[in-house]
């Protein structure tokens, strides 16, 4: 996922909680309150529990569900890649075609679409799939 490519080779887990703050926003999180910290404390509680990388929580039962799974399968996906593949991904999603990422590593373009396919690219096009359920969230 997104945030693995960031912060590699650093691991975190994420809890995310999707909600309501019922105060004012403000600088710093300390007095900031509402369920969407709740539910963030309860995913991330969840994740730790699981090994999971990243966990959601507040979205209701059955898109919560929905948007876990598919988080657990991109993070499959993800975490057998090599450094190598971690960083010709992230040069793709910033320079955005084969050519240029060949370019900037001095490699064929048939080198840069082998370590793509190898990073399981295509597949991590689910991305998109969870933002639209995200999306659902809010229209709903």
């Amino acid at each position: 996922m997104v945030a693995r490519e960031l912060l590699y080779p650093v691991q975190l887990r994420f809890g995310i909680g999707v909600g309501i703050i019922t105060t004012e926003i403000a600088r710093d999180a300390i007095g900031i309150d509402g369920p969407a910290f709740y539910d963030s404390r309860r995913a991330l509680e969840q994740a730790k529990r699981e090994g999971r990388e990243v966990r959601f929580q507040g979205l209701g039962e059955e898109l919560d569900m929905a948007v876990n799974t598919l988080a657990l399968l991109l993070s499959a996906l993800t975490s057998q890649r090599t450094e190598r593949q971690f960083e010709v991904v992230g040069l793709y999603r910033k320079l955005g075609t084969h050519a240029r990422v060949a370019q900037e590593l001095g490699v064929s373009r048939a080198s840069v679409t082998k370590t793509l396919s190898a990073a399981q690219w295509e597949a991590v096009g689910g991305e998109e799939t969870m933002r639209k359920l995200l999306t659902l969230r809010r229209l709903g």
